[in-house]
Order: structure tokens, then C-alpha cells, then sequence
């Protein structure tokens, strides 16, 4: 991926393309866009631009007043990608005066059909078509693991979300549980943005020596695809399905802990198709002696819609 072009030698001529990849701020919609791009970069040449727009779409639209101006000192884009609802009045009207090609990351609230494309997860509920393409979970930059450490395991933590009950003594005696059964692997536990600073307090009184409490504050973009690289086995709290998803993208062994659901939907209906896919593996019935197993093959959905996209708009010189 760059910035600025790259020559290619004289006996491959290959023209990069330019992307146009707009983001506003929200790191798991900047996760899903930027997975697409760099599955993009390892298959065909791209040049990317980075265009940042503001939250609500009265901003969008006073930026899109006072842009526009600034856009045109780009290359034109072959291709414009974006995740999030502020990206969307940005990306059309870019195309408008650009050209280009839009791809909309997860439903869009707008009408699906004014963007090239779309790039859904199953559990959106959106029926696959030639302009939708669905994918299992949303996309992300995770790379399937190489050489996992069978003694490392890593735990990913959620927060309070419409879907489940977030009970934290229930959650903190799954993980006691958890580590006291596996005494031999060394354990990573890290929290997200909507981890509650009360569970991070109660996290403090884990004191097994082979448990490391990584608060997310104090971590970069990179440190959690590398984590998932290497562990050897991979718990996450249900509520958190794009770290269940990057957990299967990575291809580690993968456990979710139980949480009381709130309501039943599509979200629900999804994670009981991996469970029945042995994909993943409840709490409970690793209780009952069921271990998480590898995902076989690791879940590539980034490369698959990239592959798509190259193939159907990209591969001209």
C-alpha cells in the first residue's frame, strides 16, 4: 500500500490503482476498511488516500461544503471505500464529482442500491446480490496465525450492549474457572471501549502469576492482530462478535464465555451457527469437557471481497 506511486519494472507494467478510503473515527469501522485495503494491497498495486470526515450528518455536510475544494488535489479514484454511516453522503458525493466506484462496509442506512456495492455480514440480514455481497462477521485486518504458542492464551473482553446482560461476578468466575483448568498456558487479558472501569477494578484481583491485564488504552492498532498471531487458544464474551470474528480470521482455537442474552436476533441466530458449526466453543460446554477447536481453514473474508473487487473492476492495465 502507498502514498505515491511506484514504478513497476519495465517487463510487468502494472498500473496502481487509487483508493479513496474514508473514515470517521470509529476504530471498528476504520478495522473494517482498512482489512479490505490491505487485502487489496497484497493481491494488486493501489495507491491510498486517508480522508477523515466528521461524526452526524450535519457536519457531514458543512465538510462537504468546504472538501470538495480539497479532494480535487487527488488522483481521481478508481475505487471509494467506507465504513460507517458518516462516510456514506462524503462517498457518494465524491464519486458524483470524482468518479470512481463506492463499496459500502456493513448496511447502510441509506438505499443499498445507490453504492456500487456492499459488503454485508450474514447477520445484517441483507439477502445476497449481485450489487450485496455477504460475508460471515465484518471484515478486518487480522492474518491467519503461522506459528501459534500452544502455552498462550489470550482473552477478549466486551462490554454492556443491547444484546446481553453484562454481569461481571458471573463474568470474573468463568475466567477464574477458566485459568485455574489451564495452569500450563500463560494468559493475556485485555478490555475494549465499552468495558466498564468496574470490571477492569474487579480484573485487578486476578493474581495467578501467568496472568498479564492489558487495559486498551495502553495498546496501538497493531497489538491485538499480533496477539491473536500467537495464541495458542482465544476467549472472548459474547457480545464482542467482531473479536469473535477476528479470533476466527486468525484461525486460534476459540471460546466465547456465557452472557445472559437480552434479546433474540439475527446477532443471537449468528453465534449459534458457529457453535453449531463447531466453529466456537460456549463456556459451558467447555464445563463439560469440550475444547475449542481451530478454525479450519481460518475464516478470509477480507481476501475473498478483495478478490472479488480486483477481479470484476481492478485487473485492467
Amino acid at each position: 500500500m502507498a502514498h505515491s506511486p511506484v514504478p513497476a519494472p519495465a517487463s510487468t507494467p502494472l498500473t496502481s490503482r487509487i483508493v479513496w478510503r474514508f473514515i470517521d473515527g470509529r476504530a471498528g469501522h476504520d478495522n473494517q476498511s482498512r482489512g479490505l485495503v490491505s487485502a487489496l494491497d497484497r493481491i494488486t498495486p493501489i495507491q491510498v488516500h486517508d480522508i477523515s470526515v466528521p461524526a452526524r450528518v450535519n457536519r457531514a455536510l458543512n465538510w462537504i461544503r468546504g472538501r470538495s475544494s480539497l479532494t480535487h488535489q487527488l488522483p481521481a479514484p478508481d475505487l471509494i471505500i467506507g465504513a460507517g454511516h458518516d462516510t456514506h453522503l462524503p462517498m457518494l458525493t465524491a464519486r458524483r464529482q470524482h468518479g470512481g466506484r463506492t463499496v459500502a462496509l456493513m448496511r447502510p442506512t441509506l438505499p443499498h442500491h445507490w453504492f456500487n456495492r456492499c459488503i454485508v455480514p450474514e447477520h445484517d440480514g441483507i439477502e445476497e446480490t449481485e450489487r450485496v455481497l455477504v460475508t460471515r462477521g465484518v471484515l478486518n485486518a487480522v492474518q491467519p496465525q503461522t506459528e501459534p504458542n500452544p502455552q498462550s492464551g489470550l482473552i477478549l473482553l466486551g462490554g454492556p450492549s443491547p444484546h446481553f446482560h453484562w454481569n461481571e461476578d458471573h463474568l470474573l468466575e468463568q475466567i477464574r474457572e477458566l485459568v485455574g483448568r489451564s495452569k500450563d498456558r500463560g494468559w493475556t487479558i485485555t478490555t475494549s471501549r465499552r468495558t466498564p472501569e468496574s470490571t477492569y477494578r474487579k480484573l485487578t484481583s486476578l493474581t495467578e502469576q501467568e496472568i498479564s491485564l492489558v487495559p486498551h488504552q495502553s495498546v496501538d492498532v497493531s497489538w491485538l492482530p499480533s496477539q491473536l498471531a500467537t495464541a495458542g487458544e482465544i476467549w472472548v464474551t459474547e457480545d464482542s462478535v467482531s473479536m469473535i470474528y477476528e479470533a476466527l480470521t486468525a484461525g486460534g482455537a476459540t471460546g466465547i464465555f456465557d452472557l445472559e442474552p437480552l434479546r433474540q436476533g439475527r446477532l443471537q441466530r449468528g453465534l449459534e451457527k458457529l457453535v453449531t458449526a463447531n466453529m466456537v466453543t460456549r463456556f459451558s460446554d467447555w464445563q463439560a469437557g469440550t475444547q475449542p477447536l481451530s478454525a479450519k481453514p481460518p475464516l478470509r473474508e477480507a481476501d475473498r471481497c478483495a478478490r472479488w473487487i480486483r477481479d470484476h473492476w481492478l485487473s485492467a492495465a
